[in-house]
């Protein structure tokens, strides 16, 4: 919070190199830089609440006109896949691992992308006899604990799965198929990264079909537990920061995904982009490719806690609050809405996001009419259909699961206007009539890749944490 290399105060980048800027100055340069990409603005949104990025897809959609926004690294998940993936009859509480029979952990391992979910699953295995069983593409920190373990080969979820779903269907009395035959309560704790590339749309609809085939649905104690690839990736899409779903998922004009909106700015497509609390350079598949990307872009404002590669193309810069200076909401994946106070004092000339996004908007001619968090969030539960009626006191300090509500059954499940409960398209592409293959590698090596757990920018920033920092091994 308090590092040397913390940007504390708007910087404004003059031939490569940032000069201090009051807030009043870099507000209107930010503004005139967007307004002259005429709508061809994009943006992608990662370390923010729910009020913020609200308030930015507000911003993008209304008040420059452009459909382009994205909160994922990479396109992973369509519209249509992703109604059916959080529909509330499909999903498990976390408290739900601890009476399953089966746990199911797909294509992810929670020590480095959920901890708290690593060890919930094994106190379940230790304390409940769960039966664990793990299918991944690496070895992973679950694996000793676990009564079956499945490889899959790096990019062939969607073939695995597709004969994973057969063995099921041919009552299989082995592995992992003999595990799910058998089991009452069957919780499946699967990667949002099972969704990257060409084949993620068939390896997202094989995992759909395995759902009902075990009849999930509507189960007690059973269904679908995602981990996303950013934090607080569930209220961000339910708040509208998707390029093909608006607030609640509500279908609007679909806009250029991440990948597109890099192609966008390579091309002249896209002129300008805003990324709030994001690291392309750092975090997105294709450094490359986003290097040259931000260097043709006409304008960039990047909103961040401290300086990074990402930052040095930037034309105006503004500083980020951290997680313990936030105010406002973040959705746990469960779909629990859980309330952000601040436990600390923010340092330099720093503010609050949200206010920082509205007095943009202002600058640029368009009124959010916010003025405070609480009327942000009174936005939030007016535009998300299934957040109806939601208030601070009923989120309290334990925060409430938007699925036990009453409101809940305003959520547009499969069979909805606009809603393919079917095969339909995602956003990166077709969905095939069968799973596709990864190519085979003959006798040469498939490298597979993860983000260690300490492989984030609060490491790099704490002296004291320096040690644990990763480094890339083959």
């Amino acid at each position: 919070m308090y590092s040397q290399d913390r940007v504390m105060n708007p910087l404004r980048y003059v031939d490569g190199h940032p000069v201090p800027a009051d807030w009043g100055a870099a507000l209107e340069v930010a503004s005139i830089g967007l307004a002259a990409a005429d709508g061809k603005v994009a943006a992608l949104v990662g370390d923010a609440s729910n009020e913020e990025a609200f308030i930015l897809q507000d911003l993008i959609r209304n008040g420059l006109g452009s459909s382009d926004i994205d909160s994922r690294q990479a396109a992973t998940i369509g519209r249509s896949q992703r109604v059916r993936l959080d529909d509330p009859a499909t999903q498990a509480r976390v408290a739900d691992i601890d009476h399953a029979d089966v746990i199911l952990v797909l294509g992810t391992d929670p020590i480095h992308s959920a901890p708290a979910f690593d060890l919930r699953v094994r106190k379940a295995v230790r304390r409940n006899g769960t039966a664990l069983a793990v299918a991944t593409e690496r070895p992973s920190a679950l694996d000793g604990g676990a009564s079956e373990v499945e490889r899959i080969k790096p990019g062939n979820t969607a073939g695995y799965l597709a004969g994973l779903l057969d063995q099921v269907r041919s009552g299989a009395s082995e592995g992992i198929a003999g595990l799910l035959k058998d089991s009452e309560h069957t919780v499946v704790i699967w990667g949002e990264r099972i969704g990257r590339g060409d084949n993620g749309p068939a390896a997202v609809e094989s995992l759909l079909e395995l759902t009902g085939e075990l009849g999930l649905a509507g189960q007690e104690e059973s269904g679908l537990i995602e981990i996303p690839e950013v934090a607080n990736a569930r209220g961000l899409r339910e708040v509208g920061c998707l390029p093909d779903a608006g607030p609640g998922l509500a279908e609007v004009e679909a806009g250029r995904d991440v990948e597109a909106i890099r192609a966008g700015l390579e091309s002249g497509d896209v002129r300008a982009v805003i990324l709030y609390g994001v690291d392309p350079l750092r975090d997105f598949p294709d450094t490359d490719g986003w290097r040259r990307a931000l260097e043709n872009a006409d304008f960039v404002v990047h909103f961040t806690m401290a300086a990074t590669d990402t930052t040095e193309f930037a034309d105006v810069v503004f500083p980020l609050e951290s997680h313990a200076e936030k105010d406002g909401t973040v959705t746990h994946t469960e779909g629990r809405l859980q309330r952000v106070r601040p436990a600390a004092a923010r340092p330099g000339d720093i503010r609050g996001g949200w206010h920082v996004l509205a007095e943009l908007a202002a600058a640029l001619g368009y009124e959010t009419g916010i003025h405070a968090v609480p009327e942000a969030f009174q936005r939030i539960t007016e535009a998300v259909p299934f957040y109806a009626g939601l208030t601070d006191q009923e989120i309290g300090g334990r925060g409430v699961r938007w699925q036990d509500r009453e409101a809940a059954s305003a959520f547009a499940g499969p069979g909805e206007p606009g809603i393919t409960a079917s095969a339909g398209t995602a956003a990166t592409g077709a969905i095939p009539d069968s799973p596709a293959q990864a190519p085979d590698s003959g006798d040469g090596l498939v490298l597979g890749t993860y983000r260690d757990l300490w492989a984030n920018p609060t490491t790099d920033l704490s002296p004291a944490l320096n040690y644990l920092i990763p480094a890339q091994r083959l």
